[in-house]
């Protein structure tokens, strides 16, 4: 029980403390010891204790939520209302928990929602069959109380559909993001303006996607990637930021030429990347923008990056790489 896991905790931390030639110190209360070495000691807890103590005062509640939880990789089910969690404990070691509720909604789990967003560092986050009613208003109040905008921290974004919430959760993570994926199979309303104005899209080092508001039986045209490419040109994006489109129609690359033609510096066929590549400027002289139509399995791909305006053409497979979008 909790009392058990607490007084392990205590046990551990005097022997720390003999060691450190400080066994005259004793605590008798939890509350006694030092922020600093609460704090540590949390740090050693299970998700499950550190819930418990969360839930044991305000102070505590405040206490735990400081201490970062490194988490692997976090996937949120709309449909089943399940949150499924691998985190690292301090030592290293990887655990597992899954939450669910019964009926309709997350109920309590959208406090834990609401943590994970707040304190944790996240590797990976998928958020898996979203709708508009996946998360109730009264559910949206709850994040927004707990979580301020662009703070959540998130490696890794993986989002199966497109809906209002998702812009709601993107509105949260930070703008240091390092891949976001949107895999979009059946249609949406939504504009893809709309997720052009959030930052963390807007910041996102490489962003992959496929059938972007179109169902699957008809690939995307490229055209609706082209305002990406367009912001990149005018607003100094970074060398190495990146789109990868799946699925896109086969005359994509002519598009891609006719809509940048008054930036166009060369293009033809490349021997490194095995696919036509078109190389166009940007408003800083210092760096070009590459992009590629690239043929696997009887479907194409749209690549497009920002390199450097010095890059060779020999090594353009450093930037573009069909091996690697497997």
């Amino acid at each position: 029980n909790f009392q058990l896991r607490m007084r392990r905790v205590h046990e551990r931390l005097a022997a720390t403390l003999a060691k450190r030639k400080n066994a005259h110190q004793q605590f008798e209360f939890w509350s006694a010891l030092p922020p600093e070495l609460r704090k540590k000691c949390i740090g050693t807890m299970c998700y499950q204790t550190r819930s418990r103590l969360r839930a044991t005062s305000k102070t505590n509640k405040k206490l735990v939520e400081s201490v970062e939880l490194d988490v692997e990789s976090i996937i949120l089910d709309g449909e089943e209302f399940q949150i499924k969690i691998k985190y690292r404990l301090g030592d290293g070691a990887i655990r597992g928990i899954t939450c669910g509720s019964n009926g309709r909604g997350f109920k309590s789990g959208i406090y834990l929602i609401g943590w994970l967003l707040k304190s944790a560092t996240i590797k990976q986050m998928q958020m898996v069959r979203f709708s508009s009613t996946s998360i109730t208003d009264v559910e949206k109040q709850i994040i927004n109380k707990m979580v301020p905008h662009k703070s959540s921290r998130i490696s890794t974004l993986h989002i199966h559909d497109f809906d209002d919430i998702v812009l709601f959760f993107l509105e949260k993570m930070w703008t240091k993001m390092d891949r976001m994926k949107i895999w979009l199979h059946g249609g949406s309303g939504y504009s893809f303006n709309q997720l052009m104005k959030i930052p963390s899209f807007d910041y996102v080092k490489l962003f992959e996607t496929s059938n972007f508001l179109l169902n699957y039986a008809n690939p995307c045209a490229v055209n609706v990637y082209f305002p990406i490419i367009q912001t990149w040109v005018e607003n100094n994006a970074p060398v190495g930021k990146k789109l990868i489109a799946f699925d896109v129609r086969r005359n994509g690359f002519s598009l891609f030429v006719k809509r940048f033609e008054s930036l166009l510096i060369s293009q033809g066929h490349s021997e490194v990347v095995l696919a036509p590549v078109a190389r166009i400027g940007t408003n800083n002289p210092s760096k070009h923008i590459l992009g590629s139509l690239i043929e696997e399995d009887d479907k194409y791909v749209l690549v497009c990056v920002v390199i450097p305006a010095v890059l060779k053409p020999d090594l353009y497979h450093k930037y573009i790489n069909p091996i690697s979008l497997n």
